[in-house]
């Protein structure tokens, strides 16, 4: 059963982001900009997977826990909770990503404190809200299934499922691990990307996203920065986790191409690039 909560109206801005996968010194990273930037913690949102591929699973949930943001279940943290033996990411069987969640997804689900896998139990699927005037959903993957896959090139008729089941204007998501933006009949689909991963796009930066009121518009911004990728590569080293992903916290590519779409795969190495957007929808 779903749990869907309503967290009524936001203020005129809200900073969201997602998959941190236990990589707590980009997610230290990312809690120090958003002060700096004078977000508060109910202008915050996550949309999910705290731990995954990253060495200190533990660390990074209870800092989104006492960092006190508004927060989703991703299908990781699903899985956790419901004592699974598998991470439910939706890889293809026996794919690189099948196999290698055998590694990391035993290894995380042994680290955690009972109190953290309770901290998962508190976890709605579905955020809604008002913002600029625009109903507002959160999901992980979408909707109708928590780790289903969206991007860019996903076609529209997808997304507009999604938004006819849940009757909102602006659906936020995460766990693709690409960010992106996607508007159409008056709707508007934005994946932050992820905070605990690169994008595969040959950089080493790692994704969130603000979006404010401004004079009658809706602005959104995809923003990346830099952290101390090299201690977070040597907890996942300490952790005996999978090289692949380790690696890919220097080079920004990820190691297969399993889950992606013939135009996003297509787009590996090649750096993301946006502007400021604005939306009188």
């Amino acid at each position: 059963m779903k749990i869907i909560q309503n967290i009524g109206k936001f203020s005129d801005k809200l900073l969201f982001f997602g998959g941190t996968y236990g990589n707590l010194q980009a997610t230290e990273t990312l809690q120090r900009l958003a002060k700096k930037d004078g977000f508060s913690p109910h202008e915050i949102i996550f949309t999910g997977d705290s731990v995954a591929y990253g060495g200190q699973p533990e660390e990074t949930v209870q800092l989104l826990k006492k960092w006190g943001i508004y927060a989703i279940s991703g299908n990781v943290e699903l899985q956790i909770r419901n004592e699974k033996e598998n991470c439910g990411c939706n890889f293809q069987k026996d794919s690189s990503c099948d196999y290698l969640s055998g590694i990391w997804y035993p290894y995380t689900r042994n680290q955690l404190s009972d109190d953290s896998i309770k901290w998962f139990t508190t976890l709605p699927n579905f955020l809604s809200f008002s913002f600029g005037g625009k109903k507002v959903g959160v999901v992980h993957g979408s909707f109708s299934h928590i780790s289903k896959f969206i991007f860019r090139s996903t076609p529209w008729k997808v997304k507009q499922q999604e938004f006819d089941t849940t009757q909102v204007d602006i659906l936020l998501s995460g766990h693709s691990g690409i960010p992106f933006y996607h508007c159409n009949n008056q709707k508007l689909w934005v994946n932050s990307g992820a905070t605990g991963m690169p994008a595969n796009d040959g950089t080493n930066r790692v994704w969130y996203c603000i979006l404010r009121q401004e004079k009658g518009y809706i602005s959104l911004e995809h923003k990346s920065f830099t952290y101390d990728y090299q201690q977070a590569q040597q907890y996942m080293k300490n952790a005996h986790l999978p090289r692949e992903y380790s690696h890919c916290l220097k080079t920004g590519l990820w190691h297969s191409c399993d889950i992606l779409p013939p135009k996003e795969t297509s787009h590996q190495g090649i750096p993301l690039t946006f502007q400021k957007e604005l939306f009188d929808f």
